[in-house]
């Protein structure tokens, strides 16, 4: 092999890794293209998650005091209920012994 035939052997060459490279190049762009879309998508999934945390925090927080407010109505009811059985029985007590 001759220096031309050498020189153009590597001319080749380089000219084969040129293009490599610049194919490796776009590809990386691509890539940055993409992880910059990731990352606006990430960072919108985020604030909608902590939106929703907080949203079900202040459910839960309000369920908690619908929860209490519930046993205190359950409580108010047996209340009554206690009374009108009471009332009930002196009602039914009075006309046995009116009767009688």
């Amino acid at each position: 092999m001759n220096l031309n035939e050498l020189r153009e052997w590597l001319e080749g060459r380089l000219d084969r890794l040129g293009q490599q490279v610049e194919r490796v190049e776009a590809h990386q762009a691509q890539m940055n293209v993409t992880q910059v879309v990731q990352a606006k998508d990430i960072e919108h999934h985020i604030k909608r998650t902590d939106i929703l945390d907080d949203f079900v925090q202040l459910l839960s927080k309000q369920l908690k005091e619908l929860m209490e407010h519930i046993h205190q109505v359950r409580g108010v009811v047996k209340f009554f209920g206690i009374v009108s059985v009471i009332l009930g029985l002196i009602a039914t007590t009075l006309k046995i012994f009116s009767i009688i």
